[in-house]
């Protein structure tokens, strides 16, 4: 595999006075690394190497990649229940949610705001600070006790 041509970079990222983390990598290999400008410029917080970044939806875009890959792979099942991978006893969860329901926004599953129908995302956080959430299933307790929205394929 080539070596990605990076030289210059820096001066691109100072030109566009970038602000965030740049981490190239190949085969394990640091190529190049930058965190430039603040991540919470307010209190003039620098952004490092370490920073976490909420990163909201386009995570979906990754999300959906990895599953699909382990799907080829033969890992994962798109149409087995999701709860063969993580205990959703005493949840709202439909036993009957799989992958394939989740990737396609067709589980039925409650959103953790629901903007349309008047909750407000920012009262998410308000007993329960957005850095406390460090793993995925931090993010549970947000929708998983909600009554759900529909039956799983049954709507987006």
């Amino acid at each position: 595999m080539a070596v990605p041509d990076i030289d210059g970079l820096a001066e691109v990222l100072e030109a566009a006075e970038f602000c965030g983390v740049v981490d190239l990598r190949q085969s394990g290999t640091s190529l190049f690394a930058a965190a430039r400008g603040f991540s919470t410029p307010r209190w003039r917080v620098g952004n490092t190497m370490d920073t976490r970044f909420d990163t909201a939806s386009i995570t979906k875009l990754f999300t959906s990649v990895a599953v699909l890959q382990l799907v080829a792979a033969g890992k994962l099942t798109l149409d087995a229940p999701i709860q063969n991978h993580i205990d959703l006893t005493g949840t709202t969860i439909s036993p009957d949610v799989t992958l394939r329901h989740l990737l396609t926004h067709t589980s039925g599953i409650a959103d953790d705001a629901d903007e349309e129908a008047g909750e407000d995302y920012a009262q998410i956080f308000r007993d329960r600070p957005c850095y406390s959430i460090t793993t995925t299933a931090d993010f549970l307790p947000q929708f998983a006790f909600k009554p759900r929205l529909a039956a799983p394929d049954a709507q987006c």
